[in-house]
């Protein structure tokens, strides 16, 4: 490990030296370095899971932009078919009243 205080970088995770803020009689026994290394290995599930739930929740917004889409499509679709039965009922009430008209 470098002995410098800058932060220590690993392929895994980052680990960050707080040798500096420790008083210098402070012994790391077996006790501290297990929980140490419990809490690099939570971190690493961690921060898998997050990924993971980063991964998802894109998915998630490209769904519903999709959705989106699909909606507007629909309500596109809708205005266009009331639009067309508007006319259509309009040009029957016309038909009838010219005939109603001739006779």
């Amino acid at each position: 490990m470098k002995s410098s205080n800058s932060p220590v970088k690993s392929k895994a995770h980052a680990f960050v030296d707080i040798s500096p803020f420790l008083r210098r009689s402070v012994v790391v026994n077996e006790k501290i370095k297990a929980n140490l290394s419990e809490t690099r290995r939570r971190v690493v599930r961690l921060r898998a899971h997050l990924e993971k739930f980063s991964v998802r929740l894109a998915e998630l917004e490209a769904e519903d932009k999709l959705g989106n889409f699909e909606i507007q499509d629909l309500m596109s679709q809708f205005n266009e078919a009331e639009s067309l039965a508007s006319s259509v009922l309009k040009k029957r009430d016309d038909t009838a009243n010219a005939v109603i008209g001739k006779i």
